[in-house]
């Protein structure tokens, strides 16, 4: 669930940052943001993997 708001959210960044090609430091930005949104979501997915595994043993 997490992960389809998420590809929603970079479809929408995706079609805000290709409305305002001619802005690069704006697409920049939302770059850096693409990454920071990645990493915390992979850091995420570790920590409930980890719970679980845990759980289960």
């Amino acid at each position: 669930l997490a992960l389809g708001l998420i590809l929603i959210l970079f479809k929408i960044l995706g079609v805000m940052t290709g409305e305002i090609e001619e802005v690069e430091e704006l697409d920049f930005l939302v770059q850096q943001v693409e990454v920071v949104v990645v990493v915390r979501f992979v850091q995420l997915v570790v920590v409930v993997v980890q719970k679980v595994v845990y759980v289960h043993e």
